[in-house]
């Protein structure tokens, strides 16, 4: 093995690679990379291509869920390799099939294909599945972004953050604190993906769907699947789902940036200073909001 040009990852020689998928390979495309994972396309005889991920911790969690019981919309891993406690090599055949966005969906299409997605993520009652994260009762909400918080203050006070300051934070206390929002985000939880947006779904000629990247699964109200993949299809989602829906999509995306900058990926911290401030002006565009609380 040899390591990664820039990041903290050990990837496959090319020939190593070829003894573990057990054929010639003629070459081998990045397709994304970052420095907690790198996905690159190996093509091999007769056109076939394989996916190889690489991932550091905490995404090193996905190949747990490829090992339950099997669900049709699950990818099969051909090799779930454990590299060390802190990486994690997955190695499948390349699936085929369109994302929805490739499609054209009309507007009721894409609720109906969420209402697919849904169905089946809710399909799933393992009660050890690893998660990221946990949001799905009052306690475990409070206890995570209230972590979030106390290290945005940190970051805030040591002069890391330049764009977020303290105000910011103050915002995002009140708001985590908001008993109605706790309500309405703790009713009706379990699994969801965590990062649904359209290219992680994958439609197949024969009607069934394969719902990919499962490396940021959280315990949660399953409004924080439904946002996100609305909002990745193009359709406004507070036009079907109520407020909440965005406070708790936009909550988790500042907590992983937040995480990322205390514990996983401080080099890039003042990219994650832009992503949270563009998070927090949507949130205080939309928060307070005068309406019932919402049941999903």
């Amino acid at each position: 093995m040899e390591k990664h040009p820039f990041f903290n990852l050990m990837i496959y020689t090319k020939t190593e690679l070829e003894q573990i998928i057990q054929q010639p390979i003629n070459q081998v495309q990045t397709l994304r990379e970052w420095p907690l994972s790198s996905v690159v396309e190996a093509s091999g005889e007769n056109e076939e291509k394989w996916i190889v991920k690489y991932m550091l911790e905490p995404l090193n969690i996905e190949g747990v869920w490829y090992q339950t019981p099997h669900r049709d919309f699950l990818p099969q891993c051909d090799h779930i390799i454990d590299l060390t406690p802190h990486q994690q090599i997955l190695i499948y055949r390349k699936i085929a099939g369109i994302h929805p966005s490739q499609a054209n969906l009309n507007e009721k299409q894409s609720l109906d294909l969420l209402g697919s997605l849904q169905e089946a993520i809710q399909s799933i009652h393992e009660p050890n599945l690893p998660t990221r994260i946990q949001i799905g009762t009052p306690h475990d909400f409070n206890h995570c972004f209230q972590r979030m918080i106390d290290d945005m203050r940190k970051l805030v006070v040591d002069r890391h953050f330049i764009i977020t300051q303290m105000e910011t934070v103050n915002f995002l206390q009140k708001l985590v604190k908001d008993e109605g929002v706790i309500d309405t985000l703790t009713y009706n939880t379990g699994y969801a993906h965590g990062d649904l947006g359209q290219d992680n779904v994958l439609l197949q000629p024969d009607g069934s769907i394969t719902i990919l990247d499962w490396q940021r699964p959280v315990r949660s109200s399953p409004l924080i699947d439904a946002f996100i993949f609305l909002d990745s299809m193009g359709i406004p989602p507070l036009r079907y789902l109520p407020p909440e829906s965005l406070y708790l999509a936009h909550l988790e995306r500042i907590e992983w940036y937040v995480a990322n900058a205390v514990r996983w990926n401080p080099v890039i911290i003042d990219r994650i200073d832009q992503y949270i401030d563009h998070f927090v002006r949507e949130l205080e565009w939309v928060y307070p909001a005068n309406t019932k609380n919402f049941k999903m």
